[in-house]
């Protein structure tokens, strides 16, 4: 982030990694032997909006840029590792650091050589798929770069909607970026060919994320509950994890799901097929879900993860009760009233 590596300051063993996910305060991190990372409700504003409000990396990178770090294991230390020509003031501190914005705009990671890539995969003339891409491409930020090509696609590919998203594939890609436009394109001209769109998200969550671009069909397509309730027995946990993902009330960076904020029963039913999936991956989705339904419905919440505890997804769910010093949730997770004597 920010042109820094992370290490832990006790030198942690060879194939343990941090990533980032999402947090209350915007982001935090995690790592593959289950230490936690927590970062400050200060990254909200970026993350919400403001002078990068263009999309999810946008805001992202402005988060991260402002987030400060710490690890919660006491006595640890997440050390910043500056990269040769790093000034002084990325010395580590004790407890808690810094990260600044230093690398180039993550817009400039989506350019001429992924529209290239692109064009290779789609049945189109490379050099005049490209140059219709790069009209107007520079100054837009990287979500727009992203519909941008989205709107090229349509151009390029076949006019009937159903052979059009048949017309995209998925195979193995270099940078995170590089299928962004093909979200955009099955969530802004999919819509028609719910079979064909269906079957293209599914490939894509698998190689990238249709939790965005799944959510109109939950909406325009009420079928689409009963496929997804088909799919938290699928194999791959990616699509395991698109169900909770792509149907949570609240999803950052997303369009709402008013109708789930209303009643989230529909959702509640497909999580307690999920609650004891077998990737962690999964299952932090599941919590996550299960918190955004605790801002809108928190007695609600509170009876699920009462008939859910003690799994450690309980405690995800009920983080932002939690934070409140709900008594209720307090109870759950086993911290009872406490009676002192002066």
């Amino acid at each position: 982030v920010g042109g820094v590596h992370l290490r832990d300051d006790q030198r942690v063993a060879a194939g343990r990694r941090i990533d980032v996910h999402e947090s209350e305060g915007g982001f935090g991190l995690g790592d593959s032997q289950g230490g936690q990372v927590t970062g400050d409700d200060r990254a909200e504003d970026a993350v919400h909006g403001g002078e990068h409000s263009h999309g999810a990396f946008g805001t992202a990178r402005r988060a991260i840029g402002h987030l400060v770090l710490r690890h919660a294991a006491p006595n640890r230390t997440l050390c910043p590792i500056a990269r040769e020509g790093a000034g002084d003031h990325m010395a580590p501190h004790r407890g808690r650091i810094r990260l600044p914005i230093m690398a180039e705009p993550l817009k400039n990671m989506f350019n001429e050589s992924v529209l290239r890539g692109i064009a290779e995969t789609l049945p189109v003339n490379e050099q005049a798929f490209v140059a219709d891409c790069l009209v107007g491409f520079e100054p837009l930020g990287l979500m727009d770069r992203a519909r941008h090509v989205a709107r090229v696609m349509r151009d390029h590919l076949d006019p009937d909607p159903a052979a059009a998203i048949q017309q995209l594939s998925f195979p193995a890609a270099d940078g995170f970026f590089f299928y962004n436009p093909h979200a955009f394109f099955i969530q802004e001209y999919g819509l028609p060919a719910y079979e064909q769109s269906m079957a293209a998200m599914y490939e894509l969550t698998q190689v990238f994320t249709a939790e965005f671009c799944i959510r109109p069909f939950i909406t325009a397509h009420p079928q689409t509950m009963q496929r997804l309730r088909e799919w938290t027995g699928d194999p791959s946990e990616h699509v395991r994890r698109l169900v909770s993902e792509g149907t949570r009330p609240r999803l950052p960076w997303a369009p709402q799901l008013p109708q789930f904020r209303h009643d989230p029963g529909p959702v509640l039913e497909l999580l307690d097929l999920l609650k004891d999936d077998p990737s962690e991956y999964v299952v932090r989705s599941v919590g996550n879900n299960l918190n955004d339904i605790s801002k809108d419905h928190p007695q609600r919440a509170l009876e699920v993860a009462a008939r859910w505890a003690p799994r450690p997804v309980v405690r995800r769910g009920l983080r932002t009760l939690i934070k409140a010093g709900d008594p209720q949730a307090l109870a759950i997770l086993g911290y009872g009233e406490v009676h002192a004597r002066a």
